[in-house]
């Protein structure tokens, strides 16, 4: 699945789409939310888990090399780029 077809997919298939075929590269803490990366074919998606409620509150997918992605590299260690 490309960028453009995943964004036009409705939030509940991008999630399942997520959960199935997505690979966990990194993970942190910010307030109240637990922040994973996942790698999903040539783009990446940033879920926010809200840890006291238990729930998803957001899914932001975006490219290599863009601002987004950037804020992660120290997180990515190399085995998960070479996974």
């Amino acid at each position: 699945m490309k960028l453009p077809e995943y964004l036009r997919i409705n939030e509940e298939t991008q999630f399942d789409v997520l959960e199935h075929q997505g690979v966990l590269l990194a993970e942190r803490e910010a307030a109240y939310c637990t922040l994973r990366l996942y790698a999903l074919g040539d783009f990446y998606v940033e879920l926010h888990h809200h840890q006291h409620f238990n729930v998803i509150v957001r899914l932001q997918a975006f490219a290599t090399g863009s601002h987004q992605f950037d804020q992660w590299l120290d997180d990515i260690g190399i085995d998960e780029l070479m996974a």
